[in-house]
């Protein structure tokens, strides 16, 4: 997909691809990746679709054309161009992606969406990536949670204590938002380890489309940081 930013200071911005360059931390790989972005609001879920997107220039006809639409009522839009899927719900809007070299897209896409749709009211925004790491033994998987969660104390709670889930967010929000991070068992590759992020803003429309603009492409590298932090502090 190749999306044409109309002629607004909000899409100004020069699109580069992004790479997901592997993280560098011995027994691990990474399996699967994706990212999203959310919004919260009030949406008129008919509008956004493929056609409308294309009518305004966002998209190429083309890709109007072979977009996949699941289903588009007025309480639901869901469709996906190429590797992106989009989701308008009433109170909810969302683009996510498993091709993080889109990156980029995401945040230019909906920029354009809501440049276009300039009375459309925003109260928040979360920028969310997911990992899942493959991990090169059973022993290695065992040591995240045995580093992230010691089993001393449950060990006299119950028999073979195991870590399902690590969540650990910020107590308070700073400008450069709220973050939780979440690290389990991956459901997708075993044995495997999943660390997602979410970084969460609770602002005014203009200040939502400006950290957009602004934070995107940091927020990724900050959580791809923030996952090899954590792997290289549970192997070491």
């Amino acid at each position: 997909m190749r999306y044409r930013a109309p002629d607004s200071e909000a899409s100004g911005n020069s699109r580069q691809k992004t790479t997901s360059a592997g993280l560098h931390v011995a027994g691990y790989h990474i399996e699967l990746e994706g990212q999203a972005l959310v919004l919260l609001g009030k949406f008129n879920p008919g509008i956004i679709q493929p056609a409308w997107l294309a009518h305004q220039g966002l998209i190429r006809p083309e890709e109007s054309d072979s977009a996949k639409i699941d289903i588009i009522r007025s309480e639901i839009s869901l469709f996906s161009i190429g590797s992106l899927k989009l989701l308008t719900q009433p109170e909810k809007f969302q683009i996510e992606t498993v091709a993080v070299e889109e990156s980029p897209t995401i945040k230019d896409l909906a920029l354009g969406i809501f440049t276009v749709l300039e009375h459309t009211p925003l109260s928040a925004l979360g920028i969310n990536r997911d990992v899942h790491f493959k991990v090169e033994s059973t022993d290695v998987w065992h040591a995240v949670g045995h580093r992230l969660v010691p089993k001393d104390v449950w060990k006299s709670i119950m028999e073979e204590p195991g870590t399902r889930s690590v969540i650990v967010r910020s107590n308070r929000p700073t400008k450069e938002g709220r973050l939780t991070v979440r690290v389990e068992p991956s459901a997708r590759t075993q044995p495997g380890i999943y660390v997602g992020t979410n970084l969460h803003f609770n602002l005014e429309r203009p200040q939502i489309l400006q950290v957009l603009d602004k934070m995107w492409e940091q927020s990724q590298i900050n959580a791809r940081k923030a996952a090899e932090t954590i792997l290289e502090y549970c192997t070491g």
